[in-house]
């Protein structure tokens, strides 16, 4: 882990914890920031981007609202997905895309197109 230039935490609320809201997000995902400061502050400072997954269900789809405005307090990128609808992965692949160190090209490739069919 200590290779790499950027991090993505993929989150989501279980049903088990529905009644807690983006209160319960966001302390699993302080969680995971806690504990990545303590294994090492300079990987912790690093970029990183916020993934909400599962927006398909409807008890996630009403947390992206609020969990992009907390982590755009941060300055942190989010973006929420469903894999099971295909919605939002073309902007997951931007996001990590624009994440991704620029080495030896005159410029930035395009991410391939998904598609959900392959």
């Amino acid at each position: 882990i200590e290779r790499v230039s950027a991090l993505a935490h993929l989150v989501t609320l279980p049903d088990y914890a529905q009644d807690q809201g983006v209160d319960g997000l966001i302390e699993a995902f302080e969680t995971i920031e806690r504990e990545l400061n303590e294994y090492s502050a300079e990987l912790a400072g690093r970029p990183r981007l916020a993934i909400l997954s599962k927006t398909d269900l409807p008890h996630i789809k009403a947390l992206e609202q609020p969990f992009a405005a907390w982590c755009a307090a941060r300055s942190m990128p989010c973006v929420a997905i469903s894999a099971a609808t295909a919605d939002g992965l073309n902007a997951l692949l931007d996001a990590l895309f624009s994440l991704a160190p620029v080495r030896g090209r005159a410029k930035p490739l395009e991410p391939a197109a998904f598609n959900p069919a392959d």
